[in-house]
């Protein structure tokens, strides 16, 4: 299996940047279609030779109220927020298909 790709982060940066921008023209907050999702377990995500057979349930207002608590407390920021973040910006992009 070989490795992922390289992402610059400052490029990572500005395309977030661009997308959030995108999605502000609607307005300055944004409220999602749905709280709970299904979450695959970390070992099953990335293990394309196996169908996943376990999941768990993920909360994005949990997720949300993460993420405000280290915007709150910059000493509370772990590299788990990143986790959390995707689960907040997949939602907000699925929803923006629509």
């Amino acid at each position: 299996m070989s490795a992922g790709p390289e992402i610059p982060l400052a490029r990572l940066r500005e395309v977030t940047e661009l997308l959030l921008a995108h999605v502000a023209r609607g307005g300055d907050s944004v409220t999602l279609d749905h709280d709970l999702f299904w979450e695959l377990l970390p070992e099953q995500r990335y293990d394309l030779g196996h169908e996943p057979d376990e999941h768990t349930v993920g909360q994005l207002s949990e997720s949300w109220a993460q993420l405000a608590a280290m915007a709150d407390d910059p000493d509370r920021v772990v590299g788990y927020g990143l986790v959390w973040l995707a689960d907040v910006l997949r939602a907000l992009g699925r929803q923006a298909l629509g």
